[in-house]
Parts: C-alpha cells; structure tokens; sequence
C-alpha cells in the first residue's frame, strides 16, 4: 500500500491542467524540457510553494502498510506517492517531525515531505523538501508565520510559509503551516553563495553554545568546514571578542537579529533560551550568520501557564543575555549601544510593517479554517482571545522599546 497525495489550490484559486500551483491573475506556461515534476520552473525556487495570499490544499491518502509504519518509525522516510490533478503519480519520501510539538499520524501530525528522496533529480517548485507544521502551541495560527515575516522584512535570514489545508484519508486534518528549510535554495538567496555548513543547536541538545567545551555540541544540518567552526568558538571566548570575531561574524547583521528577536518577543531562541537558531558559513566570505528557527512562541506566548496569553515572557530585551555571544555584547558598552540602537531601529521597523494589518490580512484567508479546526487543542474563545491581545501587544510594543532604551540606556 502507499501514502497518495494530491497538491492544490483552494476553490478559490484555479489549478493549472499540469497540477501546478498558479499565482491568481497569472497564466503559467510551463517550459517542457525541466526535470520538474508537474512543469513547475525550477528557477522559480519555491516562489509558487510560499504564496502566501491564499491557502494551498494538501490531500493525502494513506494505506494500511504506510499507515503502520508512520505510527512504528514517524521519523523514518516511507515511500509515498504525490498525485497531480492531471493524474500523474510521482514516488516522494514522507516522514513525522516535531518535538515538543510532536503528534502522531493519527492525531495532527507535522510532516516533511522530500520531494527527491528517491528520485534524485526530481524537485517541486524548486524545491528538494518542504515542511508541514501543524502550529500545535498556536491558538492564532499566526505566531510563526508572522515572526518569519518580520525578520525577513528587515532582512534577517529566515524561511518564508504559506498556509496549507491538509485532509488524510478524507478526514480533515485542519490548517497548517507550509515552511521552508534551510537548505540550498535558502543558502543561495540569503548568502554570497549558497556553499558551506550549516549546524543546528536545539533539538535534543538545548543550550549548545560557542564556549562550550571542544565546540562538539552542534547538530551537523549541512557538511561544512568544521575547523571554520572551531575558528568561531575560538574567537568568541577571546578577551577582545569583538576584535577576535571582526572578521568571523556580520555583526550588523547579528545585531539586528537578535534585536528582532528581542522586539517580538521571540524568546525560545539564542539570546533567551539558547535554542532553535542555525549558525551557517560562507566560505567565500569567512563569516557566520545566525538564523532564527521555530517561531511558535513568538510574541510572548507561554502556552505552558495556567492562563496563557501573549506578552507573558520574553518581552524585557535585557532577559535575552543567555546565548555566549550576545552575553558578551551586553556587557560591552559599545556593543551594549548598538542593542540599544537596534531595539530604537525595530520600534520604527515595526511600525512601518503593521504587523496588525497584515493579521487582518491573513485572518481573511485562515479565520474559517482556523475556527473549523477540530483537532486544535484549543477553544473558539481561547482563540479570539490571543488574536486580541496579539493586536494589543503589537500595536504597543514599539513606545514600550522607546521607552525601555530611554530607561535604561
């Protein structure tokens, strides 16, 4: 038996005969001679998948073999097919992911879907892979998808999403959250190139810094030069780290990440939990850059607590002193300016954005869906509840990092 899948657009938005996403209000003319499957332009790198001005539509059917072995091995890859609406199948890998987010398949599950792990030249969109989140921790659907937005938006690295639907077996699964990996694809259009090593802290392994001893703590997501990586630990730990990690770090670019961080309140990251953030390589330019990951609790969220609600932790910027790096840039009176400039720079940031309008936004494409959802763990009324104090929160959150810089600057 197999694990059938069938990629779409909601009714609202037409399917192309070649089973392709389609942007609205754009004809596709597929070039016939990729080796994309469904004729998707592979230059396009997920341009299509991360839409996100409507909800894409996920059908999976899975039989009884597939089915057992998701339950037994979640995280092994099973050999599933992906069917087009034009009737053509394609052989793809599947497995289950998640932590403490973890569900099984039979509940609300996050998946990854490997597009080439059995056909080696075969991608999607671009793409060789593509998560599936299932926003468990969220009652809003917004946390992650919004914190991703607003650091790419001031361009610190970060993945892009778009809303999915996902329904196995015919059975609603709900909404989710369709999220970009950190691979090639992302290297390439964040960095001057897209080689190098990328490693992973968090996971199973919380609190995996630069000082700790021998530097051997890191999750490999990407070979890379490992002595580059042992270079940076080296540095960090110096007495003039700034001077030692001049050329080793974009510190602008450091500075205005966690800061970023640190203004939405994205505290289950480097600074605050020393967790869900990548280091990457360049070789072409010898320097590190920071990416954030695993957004869920954005905004403050603590969905731990007895009654919880945005802005419940996270949000005084100085409790994001944990990670060794910006530790060290805290004590330092010019590096602790530069926090202080760049916590000034995010409450104008923020409001440029108006992250509130762009909630309003995609409440009209995922508030039906969001309040339909019978596997959320959460109420209609817990719901409504969090999307009110999001606004609150965010429509006060730049006087308050005004306010805090001026306190304690």
């Amino acid at each position: 038996m197999s694990l059938l899948l069938l990629f779409a657009c909601t009714a609202s938005v037409p399917l192309g005969s070649t089973g392709v996403f389609v942007v609205p209000g754009e004809e596709y003319v597929p070039d016939t001679g990729l080796e994309e499957v469904g004729g998707v332009d592979p230059g396009t790198d997920g341009e299509v998948t991360f839409d996100d001005s409507y909800v894409h539509t996920i059908h999976l059917e899975i039989g009884d073999y597939a089915w057992t072995s998701l339950q037994y091995n979640p995280t092994t890859y099973t050999e599933v097919q992906l069917l087009l609406d034009d009737g053509e199948e394609i052989d793809i890998g599947a497995r289950l992911k998640g932590h403490t987010q973890y569900r099984t398949i039979d509940d609300k599950p996050s998946l990854i879907l490997d597009f080439n792990r059995y056909v080696e030249t075969q991608h999607w969109d671009g793409l060789s892979s593509v998560y599936v989140h299932n926003m468990t921790y969220d009652p809003s659907n917004l946390h992650e998808h919004l914190a991703y937005l607003y650091f790419r938006t001031v361009q610190v690295p970060a993945s892009r999403s778009a809303y999915a639907h996902l329904s196995i077996n015919g059975e609603d699964y709900g909404i989710y959250l369709l999220l970009e990996k950190q691979n090639r694809v992302f290297n390439d259009r964040w960095f001057d190139d897209g080689d190098g090593g990328t490693w992973e802290a968090g996971s199973f392994n919380y609190g995996c810094d630069l000082a700790d001893a021998g530097c051997d703590c890191w999750e490999t997501d990407t070979e890379g030069d490992t002595l580059a990586l042992f270079e940076l630990c080296e540095a960090a730990t110096a007495t003039d780290f700034k001077e030692a990690t001049a050329e080793l770090v974009d510190w602008d670019e450091f500075i205005r990440q966690i800061t970023a961080e640190m203004a939405i309140a994205h505290y289950d990251n480097y600074g605050w939990n020393i967790n869900n953030y990548r280091v990457h390589h360049v070789p072409s330019t010898g320097r590190f850059h920071w990416t954030p990951w695993s957004t869920d609790l954005a905004f403050g969220w603590y969905p731990w607590s007895a009654s919880p609600h945005c802005g419940e932790l996270g949000t005084n910027p100085a409790d994001h002193s944990n990670g060794y790096l910006t530790s060290r840039c805290w004590s330092d009176v010019e590096c602790r300016d530069l926090i202080f400039d760049g916590l000034l720079d995010h409450a104008d940031r923020m409001e440029e954005a108006d992250l509130v309008a762009t909630m309003e936004e995609r409440l009209v494409l995922i508030d039906e869906l969001s309040s339909q959802d019978t596997r959320s763990w959460y109420s209609e009324l817990q719901r409504e509840n969090e999307l009110q104090c999001m606004r609150n929160w965010i429509e006060a959150r730049p006087s308050y990092l005004r306010d805090w810089v001026e306190l304690y600057r």
